[in-house]
């Protein structure tokens, strides 16, 4: 599908925009995940792009997955412009670069990468996702006859997840039973209109949106059961919130045009950025205001995000080298 849809090219800008942010006060802040900015981003920014994700792969689809060729074409796209970066950029690069301190042992470099958390963790999480939704379309086509049938089968897969994930409970698969919801909730606003009216409307969206601004003021982000527990209440209220402001907020068209360009190019920020942050580091105090904080990290982050699209730019002159990093195809 060659033609872009405005409002999800600003859903994603927004949300590499607060990926950004975050990762500059974790890697700038002493002890930045403290500060209550962090906090409050790292509530709800992954769950927000994990819905962008599962609601552009519902969006955009166009064939029948159920159908061999083109669930094939279907794997293969998601490892070219998912799993090749990973790879790339997790093991060819730190071995071709980073050879001083980079020990290479094949096997358990590759079970590292398999069954544990890199930076790049999103990019793994995504294709196991993007598998399930697949394993989705083509069970669905099955259960239509059945009133309900496609929640069944979004049912079925959570709980065959939930069990995957008490048998084998590594942090892989803990991310994908996690971020499952966010995904096929997704998936759910952009098949059923229904579904949209009733999550993303005028009213539903004025109390979403108290929800999402007062609850993380109350609480410091933290990996616990309880936590995670606000996590995602934070999240179902902050979706809405921002996919309302995305689609029909009436906005300055330069302002517009840089947020779709962040959008359009978020693969290219994601991947490269963090690289990026560790070069500039300046090391701010935690006692930092939050409005201080949101300035400088605001504005750095912008300098590190043109940074990402320059160099994206740039290596789009190379087919290959664009495959290898961004999982471009060369038009």
């Amino acid at each position: 599908m060659n033609s872009r849809i405005e409002y999800i090219d600003r859903l994603k800008g927004f949300a590499i925009l607060l990926v950004v942010i975050g990762h500059f006060i974790e890697c700038n802040v002493v002890k930045g995940y403290l500060h209550p900015l962090y906090s409050f981003i790292y509530f709800f920014h992954m769950p927000l792009f994990m819905f962008i994700s599962g609601y552009v792969a519902k969006k955009y689809l166009k064939v029948e997955l159920a159908k061999p060729k083109e669930a094939f074409t279907f794997i293969n796209k998601k490892i070219r412009s998912l799993i090749i970066p990973y790879l790339t950029w997790s093991l060819l690069i730190p071995m071709c670069f980073l050879s001083y301190n980079f020990k290479f042992d094949l096997f358990s470099r590759f079970e590292y990468l398999i069954f544990h958390h890199t930076y790049l963790w999103f990019l793994t999480t995504l294709f196991y996702l993007s598998l399930l939704f697949l394993v989705y379309e083509i069970i669905s086509k099955i259960l239509l006859k059945f009133k309900g049938g496609r929640i069944l089968c979004i049912t079925i897969l959570y709980i065959t997840t939930m069990f995957l994930y008490h048998i084998f409970p590594n942090v892989v698969i803990k991310s994908i039973f996690g971020y499952f919801p966010f995904y096929f909730l997704g998936v759910i606003i952009a098949q059923f209109k229904r579904a949209e009216d009733l999550y993303c409307n005028k009213i539903a969206f004025g109390i979403f949106t108290i929800a999402f601004l007062i609850i993380p003021v109350h609480f410091n982000y933290f990996e616990t059961e309880f936590y995670r527990i606000i996590k995602a209440i934070v999240s179902f209220a902050a979706i809405p919130t921002i996919y309302y402001l995305s689609r029909f907020m009436r906005w300055n068209t330069i302002i517009d045009n840089q947020i779709q360009l962040w959008g359009r190019n978020s693969l290219v920020i994601y991947v490269t950025q963090w690289n990026l942050l560790h070069i500039f580091t300046i090391n701010l105090p935690l006692y930092t205001s939050t409005f201080s904080l949101i300035l400088v990290s605001f504005i750095l982050s912008l300098f590190i995000g043109y940074a990402c699209i320059l160099i994206g730019n740039v290596i789009k002159y190379s087919p290959i080298i664009d495959l290898l990093i961004y999982g471009r195809k060369s038009k």
